[in-house]
């Protein structure tokens, strides 16, 4: 049996009709009083919104940033990239990290739904109800493990069926970039069954979420515990889970609906000031539009939480739960500094703030400038105009101007190392041969390209061609760790004289660390798809990392630690002006001459102009 919190009395239903068969048979009216709720106390709930992100950020952030590091540092590493994450991933390591994640997410998202649930139906003055919050921590974040377990139930039949779908080209002989290329049948038949996974995992999730979502509720308003909150919760919306469900994607697709609003009106207001001329003015109008935009994003984040979590009190209260919904109109706000009167004290701190904010984004940006222009490195050679990882191919890189050109390696049966990205030639020749299985001469002999007058190089062929017009970025390809590819290169390398004009990259750790011993004196680096951990305490010499991870504060951190920067694969002019904005040291590219043309155009803009790009890449982007 459950029993009464003496903090929060037993419900006062002046206006909610207890146990009803169908909650939402008056959608519009319940619509009406969680907005009419919100109305009446919406100071109140932005700032304890508010004071309770800060109390996660000084207390759930540091302890997560600091066993996160522990963890992934756990076995003498300093960072986890590519294809590492899933051996980490499955390691004790990597489960606990990724349950701590997952629960301090929940955990988060519960303590500030409770900031709203004690506001709509607790009791006392605000510094009692944020101790209220305070005191729940620890049982919120039980709650959150046990929903993750439900939740991790709930998604497994649906993860099977899309694992099992994928699981032939997960497997397959051929290489998985021949897959995403050409598109067989068998591909299109594995994302269908990829498809119905993820939606039958998804509708499950929902399912499960609209049984326990007035768990949390329950477990602040009745003191209980966290797995018998849960299990009321189930018991309470049996036979309605339908229509909660109906309720909570009414609700999430209002939440979109506004996001997207508010983003179109920030988004208009920012792209207006491109309109004004490049100026000092021009710079202000940017940093107050900035204001304006993170300002509209929390108001936007408060509304929204304010009313899921007054949706779910009502939700409660009208299955008979004990919940105390006042209906006085006013405020709780009940210590000067909070006042209204004085409210204007909070809001000058929180622009303050803003604006220190945009002023250190805007500073970062003009320190960004002062960096040289980045090495332009032709991706494969100039793929868009020739067959890849081809001699034609390199020659009319460096004919286009390209400072590097970047090919790929591997070794063939018989130990030579071979110019080439994908395990097999399905891709580039419809041939089922295993580069690793095939000796130099065979795979010197399939043709390639459209009019199959190209052929595969060896790596002595393609520095020939190419170094005494441009460096060359060597990008070692292991499909199962070859540990002679790094001593058949550097062999290559020096037989030709050529350390001074290669570097060495590879997605795989191993691969750099056994170039860095056997050679010293030629910069190595990183490829990076993903990665976990503090890149910048490896020893490498750059890094090359996907557009999607290059985040200003990742670059600054690189560059503070000697690292350079170099970005794939950017192919437009838009692209490269944002990375240069960036400050990055290199651009991968499959099209040279867009980046040549776009970086002399960003050489002949003025340091306003400049600047004023570096803030909008830096703090819109």
């Amino acid at each position: 049996m459950l029993r009464s919190s003496r903090r929060f009395p037993r419900l006062l239903r002046d206006d909610v009709t207890p146990h009803s068969d169908d909650i939402t048979v008056d959608t519009r009216a319940l619509a009406g009083k969680v907005l009419r709720r919100v109305r009446q106390r919406w100071r109140s709930m932005a700032i304890m919104h508010v004071a309770v992100d800060a109390l996660l950020l000084v207390t759930l952030s540091p302890v997560l940033a600091w066993t996160g590091r522990r963890l992934i540092t756990s076995e003498d590493r300093v960072a986890v990239s590519n294809t590492d994450l899933v051996g980490f991933f499955i390691s004790f390591s990597g489960v606990a990290l990724a349950c701590l994640v997952a629960v301090s997410f929940f955990a988060t998202r519960f303590s500030q739904l409770t900031g709203v649930l004690v506001i709509v139906g607790g009791e006392g003055p605000l510094l009692r109800r944020f101790w209220t919050v305070v005191r729940f921590g620890p049982r919120l974040v039980q709650l959150a493990a046990v929903l993750i377990g439900v939740l991790v139930l709930a998604a497994l039949p649906g993860s099977i069926i899309a694992l099992a779908s994928a699981w032939p080209i997960l497997t397959s002989d051929v290489d998985i970039n021949f897959y995403l290329a050409e598109r067989p049948p068998t591909f299109w038949w594995s994302l269908v069954g990829v498809i119905v996974g993820v939606v039958i995992a998804a509708g499950a999730c929902l399912f499960a979420i609209a049984r326990v979502c007035l768990s949390l509720p329950i477990t602040l308003f009745e003191e209980v515990a966290p797995l018998a909150a849960i299990r009321e919760s189930w018991r309470l919306t049996g036979g309605r889970s339908n229509a909660v469900a109906r309720l909570l994607v009414g609700f999430a697709l209002v939440a979109l609906g506004i996001a997207v609003a508010a983003g179109l009106v920030t988004g208009g207001i920012v792209a207006s000031t491109s309109l004004v001329p490049p100026s000092t003015f021009a710079v202000l109008l940017v940093a107050a539009a900035a204001v304006f935009q993170a300002m509209v994003a929390i108001g936007v984040s408060i509304l929204l939480v304010s009313v899921f979590g007054t949706l779910l009190a009502l939700l409660a209260s009208r299955l008979g739960r004990e919940v105390t919904l006042h209906d006085d109109g006013g405020q709780i706000i009940d210590f000067p500094l909070l006042r209204w009167r004085n409210g204007l004290v909070v809001w000058a701190a929180g622009v303050i703030t803003l604006i220190v904010a945009v002023g250190t984004t805007l500073a970062a940006g003009v320190q960004t400038l002062e960096r040289p222009a980045p090495l332009i490195i032709a991706h494969r050679g100039t793929v868009d105009r020739a067959p890849e990882n081809t001699l034609l191919a390199f020659t009319d890189a460096t004919k286009a101007g390209t400072d590097v050109v970047e090919l790929d390696v591997q070794r063939s049966s018989d130990g030579v190392v071979m110019v080439v990205h994908d395990a097999d030639l399905m891709r580039l020749a419809g041939r089922r041969l295993k580069v690793a299985d095939t000796t130099a001469a065979e795979l010197m002999s399939v043709p390639l390209g459209p009019d199959g007058d190209q052929r595969m190089p060896t790596l002595r062929e393609a520095l020939e061609t190419v170094a005494p017009d441009a460096r060359v970025l060597i990008e070692l390809k292991y499909y199962g760790f070859d540990d002679q590819l790094v001593p058949a290169v550097v062999r290559v390398v020096d037989e030709l004289d050529l350390r001074e004009r290669v570097l060495v990259m590879s997605l795989d750790a191993k691969g750099v660390g056994q170039t860095r011993e056997l050679a010293p004196d030629i910069p190595v680096g990183l490829t990076v798809a993903t990665s976990l951990g503090d890149l910048s305490r490896l020893d490498i010499d750059f890094v090359a990392i996907g557009q999607s991870a290059a985040k200003p504060r990742t670059l600054d951190r690189l560059h503070d630690a000697g690292i350079d920067v170099y970005v794939w694969t950017v192919n437009d002019a838009d692209a490269v002006r944002r990375f240069l904005a960036f400050g990055v040291d290199g651009l991968i590219t499959d099209r040279v001459d867009i980046a040549t043309t776009a970086i002399e155009a960003w050489s002949d803009e003025t340091a306003v102009e400049q600047a004023l790009i570096a803030f909008k890449a830096r703090w819109f982007d």
